[in-house]
């Protein structure tokens, strides 16, 4: 499946609207107020949130809690600098990893690879956008919170790369301490359904 979220800046935040084949699914919006985070995301044709995040407390390891289902738990900051995190929903683990000089993370549950996705930063030319790439039976919801999550967390990782230096160099003094435990699959597929929905 693909999903994509455009990005909009609001007055305390930001505005998300997430589509999958040409139609409106959900919407989010995300508040960041004294270094405190809080997100809702909702279904187009309900008005109470579906799924919540909220960060507790600011910290060198930044933690968030998922409240999904009737249940909260916590997606937590296995490390920053090389963009490893994980989130364990009732007996699933989930590992998404960020790669290197780029904007790409992928999505591992239970130690095989799930999705992945790429976000497209435009500055002041429009909003921003992530393009998902999904197997078919995933818990979208779920990933689309990693999703909101990790565009909040500031990522020293790629700013380094992308924003003060040449990233065609090999100059890289930090190299030992951003880098990626997981390089990036590009023969990767999707599973899709039988009916192909």
């Amino acid at each position: 499946m693909e999903i994509i979220i455009n990005k909009r800046l609001a007055s305390m935040g930001y505005d998300y609207l997430v589509s999958s084949q040409e139609e409106n699914k959900y919407s989010a919006i995300s508040e960041k107020l004294l270094g405190f985070f809080n997100s809702s995301l909702y279904s187009i044709k309900k008005s109470e949130p579906i799924l919540k995040i909220k960060n507790k407390k600011i910290s060198w390891k930044p933690c968030y809690w998922i409240y999904y289902s009737e249940e909260k738990n916590k997606f937590k900051t296995i490390s920053k600098f090389k963009r490893h995190f994980q989130y364990k929903y009732q007996k699933d683990s989930y590992d998404i990893y960020g790669h290197s000089r780029s904007w790409k993370y992928s999505i591992y549950k239970n130690n095989k690879q799930i999705g992945w996705w790429d976000k497209k930063t435009f500055k002041w030319q429009g909003d921003d956008r992530f393009d998902l790439i999904l197997n078919d039976d995933c818990d979208e919801k779920l990933i689309i919170a990693f999703c909101l999550i990790l565009d909040e967390i500031i990522d020293i990782g790629v700013t380094y790369s992308e924003n003060l230096i040449d990233v065609e160099g090999d100059l890289n003094v930090f190299k030992w301490l951003y880098g990626e435990i997981k390089t990036f699959n590009p023969e990767w597929q999707p599973e899709n359904n039988e009916n192909g929905l």
